[in-house]
């Protein structure tokens, strides 16, 4: 398989529940969800205790 720039590449399936489960077990501690957080947001905030989690179902 080849990606847009013409790399080759390769894809591994990787059930649904097994990546959720990574994802939740690492961003339920503050320290990788504030890391996670400024990453996607570039951002660089450190205080862990301004921040609040919120659940969606």
């Amino acid at each position: 398989m080849e990606n847009e720039d013409g790399r080759e590449t390769s894809r591994v399936n990787v059930q649904r529940k097994h990546k959720d489960r990574l994802f939740v077990n690492l961003f339920s501690y503050k320290e990788n969800a504030l890391s996670l957080f400024n990453a996607a947001n570039d951002t660089n905030y450190t205080d862990i205790d301004n921040l609040k989690e919120t659940l969606i179902n």
